[in-house]
Formats: C-alpha cells, sequence, structure tokens
C-alpha cells in the first residue's frame, strides 16, 4: 500500500446483500486518485455515507436518480481506512 492510499471497509449490515443478489463493489482498494462505488440495478440506494476509522462522517452523497455507481475524487478522502454505509428504499 502506498503512501497515498484510501483503503476502504465495506460494511454490510445486518443480513448479507449478496443474500439478495444486491452485490455493491468498491474499487480500485486501495485507491489513489478516485474509487467507485457499484451497486446491482435492482438496489434503490438513496444515500451513501463514508465514515472514518474513528466513526467521523467524511462524505455523504445523497443518490437522487436510479443511478447505480457514483465516484468520489481523493480531494473528498484523505488517506486512511473508512467504512461505507448505504440507505436502501425498499
Amino acid at each position: 500500500m502506498g503512501s497515498d492510499s484510501i483503503m476502504i471497509n465495506l460494511l454490510i449490515g445486518i443480513e448479507e446483500l449478496s443474500k439478495n443478489n444486491n452485490n455493491i463493489s468498491v474499487y480500485p482498494n486501495p485507491a489513489t486518485d478516485f474509487i467507485t462505488i457499484d451497486w446491482n440495478s435492482n438496489v434503490n440506494i438513496k444515500e451513501l455515507s463514508i465514515y472514518n476509522i474513528s466513526g467521523k462522517l467524511v462524505l455523504r452523497k445523497r443518490i437522487e436518480t436510479k443511478a447505480n455507481n457514483i465516484r468520489a475524487i481523493k480531494s473528498e478522502l484523505s488517506k486512511g481506512n473508512y467504512i461505507i454505509i448505504h440507505v436502501i428504499s425498499i
């Protein structure tokens, strides 16, 4: 891992998303310039929040459209480890 890399830990929750074929991917991991978060189009994600390892919210993105991915650039996230939490609409 380089000195300017970002490591992402995906917090899935109580039920694993893969049980419902609702996989989320984060890449590249570790990242140097940006991260992309993709999910299956059958998942209606309303919001993604990224927290640092201390639990501080560092980035929140509302998903307004029927998108199935977002990109966060390095300037939005400093070097470190992060946890991604998502809110879905059922």
